[in-house]
């Protein structure tokens, strides 16, 4: 007596899950670093910002400027986080005038770690 059995892949059915499940993951990690970036920039005060420190609000205009998207472009996705402010450099990475206020990259650094398990999220694989 033979015994066979009929294996169906569904490779590109299970892909387009994949693709799916990885765009809502990374949407979520880009709103979690998106208001990581905000509170770090909502910080009032009659002083300027100290060299190294995150720029203090004063109009936020560089606050209600960070955004975060999915781009699909180039055939992959990835995330997309940073803001539209016309000063948004000069205060990141600093002039011939004035030492640089990072916001971004620390809060890059910090999030790191957990856009990982964001990201990762719903992949777990059980060998058994």
């Amino acid at each position: 007596m033979s015994v066979s059995r009929q294996i169906k892949w569904r490779g590109k059915s299970l892909m387009q899950k994949v693709d799916v499940l990885i765009a809502e993951n990374l949407k979520t990690a880009g709103q979690v670093l998106k208001d990581d970036i905000k509170g770090t920039l909502n910080v009032r005060g009659a002083d300027f910002s100290q060299p190294g420190e995150p720029p203090r609000t004063r109009s936020k205009r560089l606050l209600k400027s960070i955004r975060a998207k999915v781009d699909r472009s180039g055939g992959g996705l990835r995330l997309i986080v940073g803001s539209n402010a016309p000063h948004w450099h000069l205060l990141e990475f600093g002039t011939v005038n004035m030492e640089a206020r990072p916001y971004l990259r620390p809060a890059f650094d910090r999030f790191r770690g957990q856009a990982e398990r964001i990201v990762g999220k719903g992949f777990a694989v059980r060998l058994t």
